[in-house]
């Protein structure tokens, strides 16, 4: 899902491989609609400055937990461990080796139905839900394929098949490509995120809700 399409036929600037991993499902806030930002693990962990601490600290979610009080809705914040699989089983991404992850539903940030499948969740709660593409990360769009010459490439960059390219539209924005295939006359690139069309499952823990 990485908003409208790419418009960067003519007059795009190619800058060099990107060194980012698309393994997390944070999205952008540049328009009303969500729009899947791509950001390396050490780069979303800046942008989150806290850890989970520890259940004790936060007696009153114990408690409402016990009340049946602690379900996660439109508004708060929450933090989240998952497992992201593809239908072939691979795992495509994880948090259980670092932080959960933390948002506020309701915000966009994330996909909508890994949202969806957090509402009405209580603290420890655990749960596995498969998500359509059309509520993931939006099907497979030929729009934002792409076919360059070879030279509007730096000849710095040495290509390679699934390598990962940025490059910068005309209106500035940065945008990012996969190579699809090459030789020495054209390059076909493909703007789509790389989990476009798939049908994904998630294993999801609610860790904390505030």
């Amino acid at each position: 899902m990485l908003g409208d399409p790419l418009n960067v036929s003519a007059g795009a600037t190619f800058l060099k491989p990107s060194p980012l991993r698309y393994n997390r499902l944070v999205c952008s806030h540049k328009t009303s609609k969500p729009r899947l930002k791509l950001l390396s693990a050490r780069h979303l962990l800046s942008l989150i400055m806290t850890c989970a601490e520890p259940m004790d600290k936060h007696p009153s979610l114990e408690t409402n937990k016990e009340r049946g009080m602690a379900k996660a809705g439109n508004g708060n914040t929450v933090k989240v461990h998952y497992t992201g699989k593809l239908d072939d089983g691979t795992v495509f991404d994880s948090s259980k080796d670092i932080d959960p992850i933390e948002f506020t539903l309701g915000e966009g940030r994330m996909i909508p139905g890994f949202e969806a499948a957090i509402m009405g969740m209580e603290v420890g709660d655990s749960k596995t839900v498969k998500i359509a593409s059309e509520q993931a990360y939006g099907p497979h769009r030929e729009d934002k394929m792409l076919k360059v010459d070879r030279q509007e490439i730096p000849a710095s960059i040495p290509l390679a098949k699934g390598m990962k390219l940025q490059a910068q539209a005309p209106n500035g924005e940065v945008v990012y490509f996969s190579v699809v295939e090459f030789n020495d006359a054209q390059v076909t690139l493909d703007g789509n995120h790389p989990m476009a069309g798939k049908t994904l499952t998630f294993e999801i823990e609610l860790v904390s809700v505030s």
